[in-house]
């Protein structure tokens, strides 16, 4: 009997020792957000996901670009970072997870202006708005280091939107849920009324968690992570986070 109880106990353990890992990221509202409850949709998704698997999840906000390098070159502190699409230099230095949501980027105009187009030459007359360090879709940006088209950059998202209501650009691209939710934190019931989007996207990309191929136990991360997503979906709680994202 006294040879039992040690080996239940420790059973109990195994069952019950719930590990925490840190994944860097930055905000992306309504995405990822240090603000927003349950850190945004998808911090709230990779959460839920990886509590099936018995892992908690800790997230450190960082600009872009030190959230890819930290996972990168400080592994042993961040299990990796989200959400990225994919490319082919990522492939080569991530594991990729399956994919978190799909980003569509498409068009923001004012409903005044007569706005229509089918490939990037329908731009040349318009002034284009984008923001500092954002790439919008490889054909988008080879256009317009093409000089396609005139493209404006300003550091922030914001900033365009404003520019936008104020006439001072024609169109400005942006994923469409981010968009809106940019959109109705910055205007007035009215002013909100004046937006809308193009149904042409610019481009669709799946987004992934980058797992640093450096680290052997990743791989074990990124296959907990992708059975927790695939039981996620199965209970509809996935669908149900995104949907509530759009309604707010």
């Amino acid at each position: 009997m006294k040879k039992i109880i040690p080996i239940i106990f420790l059973l109990i353990l195994q069952f019950t020792f719930t590990e925490t890992i840190k994944f860097s990221t930055g905000d992306w509202a309504p995405y990822t957000s240090n603000d927003m409850k349950n850190n945004g949709v998808i911090c709230q998704i990779v959460k839920e996901a990886y509590k099936f698997e018995n892992i908690d999840v800790e997230f450190e906000f960082l600009p872009w670009k030190r959230a890819l390098y930290s996972a990168t070159k400080n592994s042993k502190k961040y299990a990796g970072t989200f959400p990225w699409y994919s490319n082919d230099e990522r492939k080569e230095n991530f594991y990729l997870s399956d994919s978190l949501f799909e980003c569509k980027t498409v068009f923001f105009y004012l409903k005044s202006e007569n706005f229509d187009w089918e490939n990037f030459y329908d731009l040349k007359k318009l002034r284009v708005g984008g923001t500092l360090g954002y790439l919008y879709s490889t054909d988008f940006d080879n256009a317009a280091k093409s000089k396609v088209f005139y493209l404006e950059r300003v550091p922030r998202d914001e900033q365009n939107f404003k520019k936008l209501k104020a006439k001072r650009i024609d169109i400005f691209p942006n994923d469409i849920l981010v968009g809106y939710h940019q959109i109705k934190n910055l205007f007035n019931k009215k002013e909100i009324a004046l937006f809308t989007h193009h149904p042409k996207p610019i481009a669709i990309e799946n987004m992934h968690i980058l797992f640093s191929k450096e680290v052997r136990r990743n791989k074990e991360l990124l296959e907990k992570f992708n059975s927790g997503l695939k039981k996620l979906k199965k209970t509809n709680r996935y669908d149900k986070i995104l949907q509530n994202a759009i309604k707010n």
